[in-house]
Formats: C-alpha cells, sequence, structure tokens
C-alpha cells in the first residue's frame, strides 16, 4: 500500500498527506513501528465477510503501531481502493480500546466533488 501511495503523483492527483505526515498527526510525539501480519484463512474469511463479502487482495497486512512513554496509543492501517475509477489512499487509526479513532484521506485521484466529507 505504501508504494501505491508514493505512486499517487499524477498532476490530477490530490496527495493531501504523505503516510508520514499522517501518522505524525494521528500520533503526535509518538514512536511508530511498522509490523506485519499474515492472515490465517480463518482470519481472511472473517475479514470478507466483515468488508461485505470484498475479496481480500492478500494475506499480508501492514500496520503500524504507536507508542509513548511505553504506552501503546493506537494502531493505523492504510488502503488503498479504487473510488469509481481512480484509487483514494486512506489511514484508519483504531485506539487502544479497539475503536475507530481517526480516519483521513492522503489521496484522492478521483474528481474533487466525489471526494468524501
Amino acid at each position: 500500500m505504501a508504494a501505491a501511495l508514493l505512486a499517487v503523483t499524477a498532476s490530477d492527483a490530490k496527495v493531501f498527506l504523505t503516510m508520514e505526515e499522517a501518522l505524525k498527526l494521528a500520533f503526535p510525539g509518538a514512536t511508530v513501528a511498522r509490523k506485519t501480519a499474515f492472515l490465517t484463512a480463518e482470519q481472511q474469511r472473517e475479514a470478507q465477510k466483515r468488508s461485505g463479502d470484498a475479496e481480500l487482495p492478500s494475506a499480508l497486512v501492514l500496520y503500524y503501531v504507536a507508542a509513548k512513554d511505553r504506552r501503546e496509543l493506537g494502531t493505523a492501517y492504510f488502503d488503498t481502493h479504487i473510488v469509481r475509477t481512480m484509487p483514494e489512499t486512506v489511514m484508519v487509526v483504531v485506539d487502544d480500546a479497539q475503536r475507530v479513532a481517526r480516519i483521513e484521506v492522503l489521496s484522492f485521484q478521483e474528481p474533487e466533488e466525489y471526494l468524501p466529507r
């Protein structure tokens, strides 16, 4: 997904934040570590079911864990997907209570009228 974000450089694309900027915005002053997980077949089925049967592109999941003063603050996930015909990259932050705490649009290649509010 990081590579997809970096590839969004066309003149008509809107890049609002880099991954690094988004992580600093979500977790000011925290240390952020990139992690990798490999979903089991059962976890993949559950994720697909919870996503409305959207096909998962991979069992590989990259995520970023933020900590400050030896306390975990939350986890950030990045997703690049097609909105109508062009890609969008978003960051979803889940707090330490497992709630969605923040969503940021990092890049958006569709016309601005399709940009989520």
